[in-house]
């Protein structure tokens, strides 16, 4: 999963506002346009996202159930800004960092990423297609302006900024407990390359000690191909195989950011313990089967390896997390992970009328026993206790010896 996550990308945003929508005189959407830009926002998600249940029984909220509670909210805003800060707090309640307006914050950032990703990866067009829908560009640049209004805390920087390994890693060696750590920040896509050299220096000469650990506290994920191509071939000494079960609903609205999947029935997932509503509703499944083979420079680390976590791994990073207990790659340690690291980058949708975009998940991802992995995360093999990620950081290498 190649995943902008809830680590907000530090990204240019574009001021520069056109004639058609700018900041001092732009065109007021009337209240049917508003209300009919919700409508469309609304029945999308209905009929694709996948988390409408789990938000109930994690946060009792029923935002199918709000419709028109959520329609009178945007009826009422008497202004574009008010418009936009209602769209923002709707998607808040669905309760998922990968369900929110990131697309219209960083639209820029967001569509270049996305450009260059699906030069190898063509299914990323689908992507490029909706950002260029409904003359989004040209309008984002008024939304993103009303949104830095909206959070004036959230500055923009250059994502240059942040790419130097020095920031985003840290390298420690306890001799007496022959352990070597490494601290990783963020997987996000700056880093892939950024910290390929600071990691490769730091295995050389890892083989002399026994135990490593790899702690992704407060790691918001960023890009799956962080780990993919920089940590586990390097290190591995065999091949992983691992595999992935998603479900998705079989409606027309998934199916029109998605393209045809072919899908399997309910009766052909050997899983258990599955959420009761893929039983009760519309749903098929996908299964996703991959492998991890040792590069050619890999240094077979021959000891053990730890993956310290805590609630704020998300998105890619819950994914390495995942990989490393479904695959023995590594011992999962900390706390449960925050969760939906299995399945797809989220998909957008394009408001017909605003042209604002915004991104949510439309595949549930399932961890091994069938449970969605949104839901319950990655359970650690061993709970480390701890208020703070240093406070769990320094109990557990209490626990290894050297």
């Amino acid at each position: 999963m190649l995943s902008f996550s809830r680590t907000i990308f530090i990204a240019i945003i574009a001021l520069v506002l056109s004639p058609n929508v700018n900041a001092t005189n732009p065109n007021p959407l009337s209240t049917e346009q508003k209300v009919a830009d919700f409508d469309s926002l609304y029945f999308q998600l209905k009929g694709a996202f996948p988390y409408f249940e789990v938000n109930k029984r994690l946060n009792q909220v029923d935002w199918l159930g709000n419709y028109e509670a959520y329609k009178t909210r945007i009826s009422q805003t008497q202004n574009n800004k008010q418009y936009l800060a209602e769209i923002d707090a709707i998607m808040d309640e669905l309760n998922c960092g990968h369900a929110d307006l990131l697309p219209t914050v960083y639209y820029n950032y967001m569509f270049t990423r996305y450009r260059m990703i699906s030069w190898t990866h063509k299914s990323y067009k689908r992507h490029l297609q909706e950002l260029k829908k409904n003359d989004a560009k040209q309008k984002n640049q008024y939304w993103a302006h009303i949104y830095q209004e909206l959070h004036p805390s959230k500055k923009s920087k250059k994502p240059t900024d942040n790419t130097k390994a020095t920031e985003n890693l840290t390298f420690e060696i306890y001799e007496d407990q022959s352990l070597a750590v490494m601290h990783i920040k963020s997987f996000s896509y700056e880093h892939v390359k950024a910290d390929k050299k600071a990691l490769l220096k730091f295995y050389e000469n890892l083989n002399n000690y026994e135990n490593l650990i790899i702690d992704i506290q407060g790691n918001g994920g960023g890009d799956t191909r962080y780990w993919q191509q920089n940590i586990v071939p390097y290190i591995s000494n065999t091949t992983l195989n691992y595999s992935s079960y998603t479900a998705f609903k079989d409606n027309a609205e998934f199916y029109n950011f998605a393209g045809q999947l072919e899908g399997m029935p309910i009766d052909s997932v050997p899983l258990y313990n599955m959420p009761e509503e893929l039983y009760e509703d519309d749903y098929l499944f996908k299964k996703s089967s991959w492998s991890l083979h040792p590069n050619k420079k890999s240094i077979h680390y021959r000891g053990k390896i730890y993956v310290l976590t805590d609630r704020n791994v998300y998105s890619s990073s819950e994914a390495f997390a995942n990989f490393c207990i479904n695959t023995g790659f590594a011992k999962v340690v900390g706390e449960t992970t925050g969760g939906d690291g299995v399945g797809s980058d989220p998909f957008l949708f394009t408001l017909p009328i605003s042209g604002i975009v915004v991104r949510y998940p439309g595949l549930m991802g399932l961890n091994a026993d069938g449970s969605s992995n949104e839901e319950i995360g990655t359970i650690p093999s061993i709970e480390i206790e701890g208020n703070t990620s240093e406070e769990r950081f320094t109990n557990f290498i209490k626990t290894i010896d050297g």
